[in-house]
């Protein structure tokens, strides 16, 4: 076995074309010109002569008469085996980042796996807690409404103990309400000056913005969109033109596609919300209400039906978190009565 390093390229072509001699190189930095030390078998290398000539500083004409004299066969050779370098460097970098950036996808993937199966396990254990407390109320309220019947046969249905009775099941209900929550409004900068034609308004409480396209002494008709709707004055907030813009603009994909004209030609003042659990009927008449106001609706009915009154004494309480409501009362006796609650707003 034996090694021949050598310049002359017959001799690497040779070694191409023979059975028991391999070629080898040693690898060369052909940008930088610039040995890398490493040593690759199968493949015959380049001296860079002529690259190197040029980069100590040899006369130009030199260098091509050199090229002249080692004919085109060798200068192409070279040429071939600087680009075959090249593009070696360029794939082994190229593979070296994929490498790095399939590290950082498989690990990405496995916090995500790992982190769905932590919250599947959380939502399994919130599941199974919140069965745990439906089984204990429902087993608390049979039991209630047991002792109820039980009662009222006891004492005959006397009208003192039928109300006591009665009693008892309504702040029963009221532990047991589902608690509605509202999405706090982003802090929205007020500025202080009158409202007047052109002003930019927010009406109070709502997201609802607008320009007000007139204003009479105690009212102003405010564009919400295509939609024009007279309201109070001092249900509307004074914004600044930058503060409307920011507060459209991020509304603007919320509200794209709702056309308002369409909603306020459909909208009815009554909402039946009669044979409803409480929590229902609380989500539906927080909606209803909302609509009521952005059209600028001066009153609606809730229509509940009389029952034990439950239903109408939660209604009662939800409207008092209103502030633009002014006032909650029974409709006419001939018209429903106490089974239907007029709202009326500010």
């Amino acid at each position: 076995m034996g090694i021949i390093t050598t310049h002359y390229n017959n001799l690497k072509k040779m070694a191409d074309a023979t059975n028991g001699l391999l070629n080898g190189r040693m690898r060369f930095d052909v940008k930088n010109l610039e040995p890398l030390y490493q040593l690759e078998i199968g493949k015959p290398g380049s001296s860079f002569a002529l690259e190197i000539a040029g980069k100590i500083g040899l006369p130009k004409s030199l260098i091509q008469s050199a090229k002249q004299k080692v004919g085109t066969d060798a200068v192409e050779l070279d040429r071939l085996l600087a680009e075959l370098e090249e593009e070696k460097k360029n794939h082994e970098e190229q593979k070296a980042r994929f490498e790095k950036q399939n590290d950082m996808l498989e690990k990405a993937i496995s916090n995500y796996k790992s982190l769905q199966n932590d919250l599947d396990e959380r939502k399994k254990e919130i599941m199974n807690q919140a069965k745990l407390e439906a089984k204990s109320l429902l087993k608390e309220a049979n039991q209630r409404v047991e002792n109820l019947i039980r009662d009222i046969k006891e004492n005959k249905a006397e009208k003192m103990a039928t109300k006591t009775a009665r009693e008892e099941v309504r702040e029963f209900e009221k532990e047991i309400r589902i608690e509605k929550v509202r999405k706090k409004d982003k802090e929205i900068k007020v500025i202080g000056g009158d409202i007047v034609v052109g002003s930019f308004v927010r009406v109070k409480g709502q997201q609802a913005i607008g320009e007000v396209v007139k204003v009479t002494r105690q009212d102003a008709e405010v564009l919400f969109g295509d939609l024009k709707s007279k309201i109070k004055l001092n249900r509307l907030e004074h914004l600044s033109r930058g503060q409307f813009k920011k507060i459209e603009k991020e509304s603007s994909s919320r509200l794209r596609g709702i056309d308002l004209n369409e909603r306020k030609a459909n909208f009815s003042p009554d909402l039946d919300v009669r044979g409803h659990r409480a929590d229902e009927a609380l989500m539906l008449t927080a909606s209803f209400l909302d609509d009521a106001l952005l059209f600028g609706v001066p009153m609606v009915r809730l229509i509940h039906g009389k029952g034990d009154g439950i239903l109408r004494q939660v209604l009662r309480e939800e409207l008092k978190s209103y502030k633009e409501v002014s006032a909650a009362h029974d409709e006419h006796a001939d018209r429903g009565g106490a089974g239907i609650t007029v709202v009326e707003f500010r």
